[in-house]
């Protein structure tokens, strides 16, 4: 992954495509599932055939032909989607819980870090208090990047 990438997927909350043909879409698994998307839809248009979700939502939205309506999967077409080894419905419900919680989670743990933030600019010259708030920021921090990691981990689980 390029260091570009990198910053974005560490630095945004959202990533918002441009596909060429004047639409905004949104892409919640961030610059891997813009990129997927359009390598799914450029190997899609070469063989003929259409994409399956999240690849689908990014050719819909582009003004690709769609083979039928969205489910609260995402996926669309018929056969070609009941035929993949997705996951199913009850399991789709679960991962659904489990990205919630970590958006939560993470939505904690950033006004914490706010927070802390705060506290560190508010210490002044007290270097003992601003070593132990930093000391707190660093283990605020590993804790985030594994809930960050936790999160698009089970994002790419959802979209598979």
């Amino acid at each position: 992954m390029s260091h570009d990438r990198y910053l974005i997927e560490r630095v945004t909350d959202t990533v918002l495509a441009l596909p060429g043909n004047g639409t905004v879409v949104h892409r919640p698994g961030g610059v891997e599932q813009y990129l997927a998307d359009r390598r799914a839809v450029a190997s899609a248009g070469d063989a003929g055939l259409r994409p399956v979700g999240a690849a689908a939502q990014a050719a819909v939205g582009s003004g690709a032909e769609g083979t039928g309506g969205t489910g609260d999967s995402g996926d669309i077409g018929g056969a070609a989607t009941a035929a993949s080894a997705g996951p199913g419905q009850a399991e789709l419900r679960q991962l659904r819980k489990e990205l919630q919680r970590s958006e939560k989670r993470l939505e904690s743990l950033r006004r914490k870090q706010s927070g802390l933030h705060d506290k560190l600019a508010a210490v002044g010259a007290d270097y003992a208090a601003a070593a132990e708030l930093n000391d707190q920021l660093r283990a605020l921090q590993d804790e985030l990047d594994a809930t960050e990691a936790e999160w698009l981990e089970i994002a790419e689980r959802l979209e598979g």
